[in-house]
């Protein structure tokens, strides 16, 4: 293990040293790494779910295409970099992997900008069905190919932030060792670069933020408008088979307004819990020397924000279950039924 230090202890002291730094840390650390492993479970289950039930017993559609290839990044997350997560919690002082590093904050990167990319697309598409005129809908075929255009630019938009990543030294109340942690090598701490990148990364945030509820308030705007015509014609048309053909063309539009509304909820759940993070983020590029520096509380609650965006791979799958009834109809069935075969 590389180590930096004074020619006075003998390596074994000075993991010795550093281990002792890690417990104290590891104390410092248990609600996010509750918080952490609440996700991983919960997340894995519920995403697992989410695939094998939008997968096998429900019709394809443009936006459960979108939910699937979310559900797969968020299983994703669950499976691989929630654990990742845990194992640096565990090795903030003593971290020596810098290309396991570099390969890890990739992929977080990636993660990130793929799930608020769909995010966006799903607003316009949405958007494009109930605000252009004509009715511009997305086929499964497009569906497909815009999942495949973000990936791409996702993993593109993410090469600069993972090759960014690697070693950086952080200092112990001994000044004579010196620890190391899985973040922004020690090369590109302050630099233009990591600065410039963190610039770019907060005008995508908010940008897409923007893009995504502008998208929503139209489709509000026009549906509450369209509701308004709908209620006059209803209340002034004479005709019988006029009136009765009213309900069947608002029913028409009820499972469309309710995952609109679902979307909404998972967009508006995915920024919440992603500004957090983008704080942190901001504080770490503005303010190197501060957050070199943080111990105990501090660096607990800066682990615990820094780790936020994380929250929408385990909620995205309640969120379906709460707000999308055929899901959560077939949901039952399934496990019901498992539950039946596993009884006999």
């Amino acid at each position: 293990m590389n180590l930096t230090a004074s020619k006075n202890y003998t390596p074994e002291e000075i993991q010795e040293y550093l281990s002792l730094l890690q417990h104290q840390s590891t104390l410092a650390f248990i609600p996010t790494l509750v918080y952490l492993s609440v996700l991983l479970v919960v997340g894995s289950t519920g995403n697992c779910l989410v695939l094998v039930v939008y997968c096998t017993k429900m019709t394809r559609t443009p936006i459960r295409i979108f939910i699937i290839s979310m559900a797969v990044v968020d299983l994703f997350i669950n499976v691989i970099l929630i654990p990742g997560e845990l194992y640096d919690m565990f090795h903030v002082w003593d971290f020596d992997l810098p290309i396991l590093c570099q390969i890890r904050r990739f992929l977080n990167c990636v993660t990130i900008m793929f799930s608020i990319l769909v995010l966006v697309a799903i607003a316009i598409t949405r958007y494009r069905a109930v605000c252009c005129s004509p009715v511009k809908f997305v086929s499964i075929k497009q569906a497909l190919i815009i999942c495949v255009l973000i990936s791409t630019i996702s993993i593109i938009l993410s090469i600069n932030y993972g090759l960014l990543n690697g070693r950086q030294t952080k200092k112990t109340p001994n000044p004579q060792i010196f620890g190391h942690f899985c973040d922004i090598d020690d090369r590109y701490v302050g630099s233009k670069r990591f600065q410039v990148g963190t610039g770019i990364f907060v005008v995508f945030v908010l940008a897409s933020t923007i893009s995504s509820l502008a998208s929503y308030a139209a489709i509000w705007c026009k549906v509450t408008k369209h509701n308004g015509v709908m209620n006059w014609k209803a209340r002034f048309l004479s005709s019988e088979k006029e009136q009765k053909s009213i309900p069947i063309q608002m029913k028409t539009k009820t499972s469309f307004r309710q995952t609109t509304r679902m979307m909404l909820t998972i967009t508006v759940t995915c920024f919440v819990a992603g500004y957090p993070f983008l704080g942190a983020q901001i504080y770490k590029t503005a303010h190197p020397e501060g957050y070199a520096v943080l111990e105990g509380v501090p660096l607990a609650m800066y682990h615990l924000f820094y780790r936020s965006y994380l929250l929408n791979s385990a909620v995205n799958p309640i969120i379906y279950i709460l707000m999308d009834r055929t899901f959560r109809k077939e949901c039952w069935t399934l496990l019901t039924t498992t539950w039946k075969c596993n009884i006999r």
